[in-house]
């Protein structure tokens, strides 16, 4: 699948500039001068970006994020998880994992790259255009209570998938993405 047909939409990214980190937002501005705290237009710039473009409810669907490092040109997959809502995501997982970066602690303050990028991963798009899906994920069903869990269990599909294909370095796996990676790597040697 093409990095268009993954639907990946930039949350921020963070360079590296004089032996220290700048934060960029969505719309590529350096939003790094709150001397290390994480800036709330960051997340306000992203949300306004995404909209409802996604054809879901923003706040309380699941969400697919990846993190991406480049040395130069070259990226590799460095992350990619999901959380249970927008909110959660760019609040829980983006802001840490960034403090992580600026203060040089935790898993993420080692990482020895130039840029740091951040995606969300369009969970629609990358269903819609993904062949194995529907054979193993189905379709939509029609009860709201169903539908959220159709999508979690999407965005599972995707953390898992996306794991495997891209060799992502430091996938921590849990249990329902934990059983897509297992399926799609036992799918590499078969």
């Amino acid at each position: 699948m093409s990095n268009n047909e993954i639907g990946k939409l930039l949350i921020c990214s963070i360079k590296k500039v004089d032996n220290g980190w700048v934060l960029y937002d969505c719309n590529g501005e350096n939003i790094s001068n709150l001397s290390g705290k994480f800036p709330s237009s960051m997340n306000l710039r992203y949300r306004k970006k995404r909209g409802n473009k996604w054809g879901k409810d923003v706040e309380n669907s699941s969400c697919v994020w990846v993190l991406i490092g480049k040395i130069n040109e070259a990226e590799k997959w460095i992350q990619v998880g999901r959380n249970s809502s927008l909110k959660n995501m760019l609040r829980n997982d983006i802001k840490e994992d960034i403090k992580q970066v600026y203060s040089g602690t935790g898993k993420y303050g080692g990482l020895n790259y130039s840029e740091l990028i951040f995606y969300e991963i369009n969970i629609k798009n990358y269903i819609e255009n993904d062949e194995k899906s529907k054979g193993i994920l189905g379709t939509e069903p029609l009860d709201n209570n169903l539908k959220r869990a159709f999508w979690v269990n999407c965005a599972a599909y995707i953390e898992g998938k996306l794991a495997s294909e891209k060799n992502v370095q430091l996938y921590h796996l849990s249990v329902l993405d934990g059983c897509y990676y297992a399926y799609f790597e036992s799918k590499k040697n078969a």
